[in-house]
């Protein structure tokens, strides 16, 4: 269910703050004021094991997540890691990650630990209760690697390279001359990718304006570059570019293979973070390796953003802090910037990492949940984290009580390891009319027939947000079936049918958990 702080401030008095480039020391300084319940913040050596060599910096890397339930939580969640920058004078993405970063982590603290400063803080750049309560379950709900500034020593001295190699060309994905892995750039990924199980890399670079996905070395070149996963990178690169928008004369991103906008490389990371752990064909030994060494198990949708045709844009470019979540930015915005519509574009690929559905609080279930009456008792829900919602429903499954003593960080857990329900063979409409023993499943009960839509990316769905809309992040649509098995008879159904040993067991009160599904994006 949904957790809603209901909070209270004028929006009358604006105090919004202009961003800045930031020095390396400014970044530190913040994310170390981030750590806590829901950020861990690491020095990237001690991290991740690695010995760097000539370099007066070390970069730092931000985890954020339901840290205390790491060691207990049963399920992965989904990762996704943020790259501010590769090269170091390419400047919009250090401020974007980890504007993003502060959003996640104060929202969390504020709806799950009720700290007034994070609260306030949010309140005062106009970030409403319901886009709180979205960001707090972004931040507990997915596992996110922020590294704002991973060639810190470019970026501390304004220069392209890390310790005079370029980052972007010392990978192993299709470099051939064994000249790979000599920067501590390149050294820290190939680390972190063997520990982390990327689902989603987003690269941010600057010097022109665009979003490039897969593929993009000599080896695949203009118009045979459509990669396997090309449904999910199109899909994704277009909804990243609408929610990202455009401000003044900034038009919103083009989105493309990168061979087809950008220009292929050799020893890219983003093909390397995409196949490396697939597509051996192009993976190569770098000088000093071992023949035998295990080859990374990358398979991470990459996205590499250009941020910007300046590089280092100038300061009235970079924008504001307030209303950073309403993409309403257009020629006459006084807001908008390079970072906050690079924040969104953050925020949205650490969504989409994973579908989800989300139980709605308005559901008049809630309020009467002994179903006493069973003509109001119905269940509001919306899919979030992709694109086409093929088949969701409902369905009931009997409540473990040993379950209710749980801390609520663990169902997470509870429900994503239930059985894969069987969904319901009819839609909702026919449902309604059909027979009480075909709704019955190996591991519960249908409590609907199956519905279909769109999810809160679908850009062409009538229901879903127009990226010039306000709130974007607040109108999802929302599914309101009329709940055939909450009548008194279906209860009854229920219980006979989870009663020990089959049969028609006695008819005695029991607490059963409502569940919703869906199936999502069945063409990725």
């Amino acid at each position: 269910l949904l957790i809603t702080v209901f909070l209270s401030s004028s929006y009358n008095h604006i105090n919004a703050k202009e961003f800045r480039d930031l020095s390396l020391h400014d970044i530190n300084k913040l994310l170390y004021k981030l750590q806590g319940p829901h950020a861990a913040i690491h020095s990237t050596h001690e991290a991740l094991h690695i010995h760097l060599k000539h370099t007066v910096c070390v970069p730092l890397m931000m985890r954020i997540t339901h840290i205390q339930s790491l060691d207990t939580y049963t399920t992965q969640r989904p990762q996704i890691v943020v790259s501010g920058e590769i090269h170091g004078d390419e400047r919009v993405g250090p401020s974007a990650s980890v504007f993003a970063g502060q959003l996640l982590v104060w929202a969390a603290d504020c709806v799950l630990n009720d700290d007034k400063t994070a609260c306030d803080r949010l309140i005062s750049i106009h970030v409403s209760s319901k886009q709180m309560t979205w960001l707090a379950f972004l931040s507990t709900r997915r596992d996110t690697f922020i590294l704002p500034t991973p060639n810190c020593d470019g970026y501390n001295r304004g220069v392209r390279t890390d310790g005079g190699v370029d980052p972007n060309r010392d990978f192993p994905y299709s470099r051939k001359d064994g000249n790979c892995l000599r920067s501590n750039t390149a050294k820290l990924f190939d680390a972190l990718f063997r520990e982390v199980t990327v689902q989603i890399l987003v690269t941010f670079h600057g010097g022109m304006a665009a979003i490039g996905y897969e593929w993009g070395t000599h080896e695949h070149p203009r118009g045979h570059d459509t990669s396997p996963d090309n449904d999910a990178h199109h899909q994704i690169g277009a909804a990243m570019s609408q929610v990202a928008g455009g401000f003044r004369k900034e038009r919103p991103y083009r989105s493309a293979p990168i061979n087809s906008i950008v220009y292929p490389v050799y020893g890219g990371m983003e093909d390397w973070a995409y196949a490396a752990g697939w597509n051996a064909e192009l993976l190569h030994l770098c000088s000093g390796e071992k023949p035998d060494r295990t080859p990374p198990p990358n398979r991470a949708i990459t996205f590499l953003v250009e941020t910007s045709d300046r590089k280092k844009p100038l300061s009235s470019e970079l924008g504001h802090d307030t209303d950073v979540l309403l993409n309403t930015h257009g020629s006459n915005d006084r807001y908008g910037g390079h970072v906050p519509r690079n924040t969104r574009l953050v925020l949205s690929a650490v969504d989409l990492v994973r579908p989800y559905v989300c139980l709605d609080s308005s559901s008049p279930i809630l309020n009467d949940v002994s179903l006493r009456n069973t003509q109001n008792a119905g269940v509001h829900w919306y899919v979030g984290g992709g694109f086409k919602v093929h088949r969701t429903w409902l369905s009931w499954h009997r409540f473990n009580h040993s379950i209710g003593a749980l801390p609520a960080s663990a169902w997470e857990g509870v429900v994503e390891n239930m059985p894969p329900p069987s969904p319901p063979s009819q839609p909702h409409e026919q449902w309604l009319t059909g027979h009480a023993e075909e709704h019955r499943m190996s591991h519960g009960l249908h409590a609907s027939g199956y519905l279909t839509g769109a999810a809160r990316w679908s850009w062409d769905n009538p229901l879903a947000p127009s990226p010039l809309e306000k709130d974007l992040f607040t109108i999802s649509s929302l599914y309101l079936p009329p709940l055939r098995s909450l009548h008194p008879i279906d209860r009854d159904r229920l219980r006979r049918h989870s009663a020990r040993g089959g049969g028609e067991g006695p008819t005695v009160e029991a607490e059963f958990m409502l569940v919703a599904w869906a199936e999502v994006d069945s063409s990725w």
